[in-house]
C-alpha cells in the first residue's frame, strides 16, 4: 500500500508496515533508492512477532513524493526539515530511525539535531554524511553553481525505457545487489506511460553536485549529541569508508554497537534475516 503525506514542505509518499500502535520506526533510504528498500525487512519484522509502526518515506525527489520548485537546487540538509516535517505531520514525539546509506548519514544529523525525539538509532552502512575539507568549499561551491546553471539553461529531457527488465539490468549495473533487490526499487522508481514505455520517477537535479557540504569537524558535533542506543550494520562487501575518519565518528557517538554482516551495500535487501534478526534483538533489548 503506498500513501501520501502533505506536510509544510512537500508531498511525501511512503509506504506502511505493522500495528499503528506499535514501536514507531520512520525509514529513511539511500541516494536514488525509494521506500521499497525497506519491504524485506519489514516482511522479516513481520514474520517475527515484532511489534512495530514502521513508516518508509520516499525522500523528495526519488519515488512517490514531489520535486523541489522548478529552477530550485536539492541540498542534502534540507532533507533534515523533511524528516521532522513529517514526524510532525505522524505526531511522534519519540520513535526510532532506521536508516540506509544517504538516509543513515540523514538519520544520524537528526539524531543530533533532535536528540530527544529518537528512542533508538539504526544505520546500515553510514555514519553521518559526505563531507568536504573547509579550503576545498569555494573550489566545489563554483562547480555546483555552474552545473546548475547548465542543467537550468537545458529543456528538461526524461529518458524512455522499454521494460522493468532494461531498468534492472541498468540498475545492477550501478552497483552489486540482488536481482529481486533491484526489482523491488525500479518498480516503485517508474511511471507506466500512455504508449507502455516507462519513465523514471526521480528528479534529474538530485544528480547534480551539493553546493555546500558539512566538514568533519561539523559531523562530529552533530554525533557527539547522541545518546541513545545506537546499532551500526555494515556488509562486508559494502562500502568501503576511509578507517581514521570512521574511527573518529565512532568514537563520537556515546552508545554505538557496531556489526559487520556477510553481504553488499544493500544487505539490508538482499540478506534481510541477517540484517532482521540483529534489529530484531537490538529493538527488543531494553
Amino acid at each position: 500500500m503506498q500513501e501520501r503525506i502533505t506536510t509544510a514542505i512537500s508531498e511525501i509518499g511512503f509506504l506502511e508496515w505493522g500495528n499503528p500502535q506499535g514501536r514507531p520506526i520512520l525509514a529513511l533510504h539511500g541516494w536514488l533508492d525509494n521506500a521499497s528498500s525497506f519491504a524485506p525487512l519489514a516482511n522479516y519484522f513481520l514474520n517475527n512477532g515484532l511489534d512495530f509502526h514502521l513508516i518508509a518515506i520516499d525522500f523528495p525527489g526519488h519515488a512517490h513524493s514531489s520535486w523541489r520548485p522548478t529552477r530550485t537546487v536539492f541540498s542534502f540538509i534540507d532533507y533534515i526539515a523533511d524528516i521532522k516535517a513529517v514526524a510532525d505531520h505522524l505526531q511522534w514525539d519519540k520513535f526510532t530511525i532506521l536508516g540506509h546509506s544517504m538516509g543513515g548519514g540523514l538519520g544520524s544529523l537528526f539524531a543530533g539535531t533532535f536528540p530527544d525525539m529518537i528512542e533508538k538509532l539504526i544505520l546500515i552502512e553510514a555514519l553521518g554524511p559526505v563531507t568536504r575539507e573547509a579550503n576545498e568549499a569555494p573550489e566545489n561551491l563554483a562547480l555546483a553553481i555552474q552545473r546548475f546553471l547548465d542543467h537550468s539553461n537545458k529543456d528538461p529531457e526524461s529518458a524512455i525505457f522499454r521494460s522493468i527488465d532494461q531498468l534492472v539490468k541498468l540498475r545492477l549495473r550501478a552497483g552489486k545487489m540482488k536481482d529481486e533487490s533491484a526489482r523491488l526499487l525500479i518498480e516503485r522508481g517508474t511511471e507506466v506511460l500512455e504508449d507502455g514505455n516507462l519513465r523514471l520517477r526521480r528528479d534529474p537535479r538530485l544528480n547534480l553536485p551539493s553546493f555546500l557540504r558539512l566538514t568533519e569537524d561539523q559531523v562530529i558535533e552533530f554525533l557527539k549529541r547522541i545518546h541513545v542506543p545506537s546499532l551500526l550494520i555494515w556488509g562486508d562487501q559494502g562500502y568501503q569508508w576511509e578507517k581514521k575518519i570512521l574511527e573518529h565518528r565512532a568514537n563520537a557517538v556515546a552508545n554505538l554497537k557496531q556489526i559487520t554482516l556477510a553481504g553488499n551495500h544493500h544487505l539490508h535487501m538482499d540478506e534481510p534475516e541477517a540484517v532482521g534478526e540483529q534489529i530484531v534483538r537490538f529493538l527488543r533489548k531494553d
